[in-house]
């Protein structure tokens, strides 16, 4: 029998807590403002995989353009059309994973994954990618962000390594919640260096990577 925790209840719980805790106040991703200015076209068609709560999605939609959402959390999905709603924006969002995009190719214009491909193992990354850059157009842009390596350094007791070396909490806090370390190179080795347009460090030692 397989007692590992399983990641999906634990972001559906982590995401219908923090929807009861008002989503509506949250600030969207201050890296998102420079991609914004920078990198997108003036009313194109933007994707947030991994959507999370919405605070991202409703910034883009608040400046003009047009939003989807994915997020393979239900709890996600039903906040993000709960707050859209709400604020009278106009979004799609849709359950799935982040390597089985539900949408066409060369459908967007660009895709942004804030603080999700290092909560998923490295293989489901590189899957993760190759889905992006199937979705987006030939001259489309992506956002990635990747937590600094050592966030929660202090619960390492509480994780198990899996064979590829990914984090699985198996108790506390963060049960079920899996968290890849990534240092700089390996994220370039993921992304594709030849890829990157910008590669900055934000908020608390995070990795901000504009890429295609």
């Amino acid at each position: 029998m397989n007692t590992m925790p399983d990641a999906r209840t634990y972001w559906e719980s982590h995401f219908a807590s923090a929807a009861n805790a008002c989503a509506a106040s949250r600030q969207h991703a201050a890296c998102l403002e420079q991609f914004h200015e920078r990198y997108l076209q003036k009313d194109g068609t933007i994707l947030d995989l991994a959507c999370g709560l919405g605070r991202n999605a409703r910034y883009l939609a608040q400046n003009g353009y047009d939003v989807y959402g994915v997020d393979f959390a239900r709890a996600a999905i039903t906040a993000c059309t709960r707050l859209f709603q709400k604020q009278f924006l106009k979004g799609t969002f849709i359950q799935a994973t982040v390597d089985a995009i539900p949408f066409c190719n060369n459908h967007f214009d660009a895709v942004i994954c804030i603080a999700a491909l290092d909560h998923v193992t490295a293989d489901y990354a590189r899957d993760a990618l190759c889905e992006i850059r199937r979705v987006i157009t030939r001259d489309g842009m992506i956002l990635l962000t990747f937590d600094h390596p050592e966030t929660d350094e202090d619960k390492l007791d509480q994780t198990h390594a899996l064979p590829d070396g990914t984090l699985l909490f198996i108790r506390g806090k963060y049960q079920g919640m899996l968290f890849r370390r990534y240092q700089d190179e390996e994220i370039k080795a993921l992304v594709g260096a030849e890829h990157i347009c910008s590669f900055d460090y934000g908020k608390e030692g995070s990795r901000v990577v504009v890429c295609r």
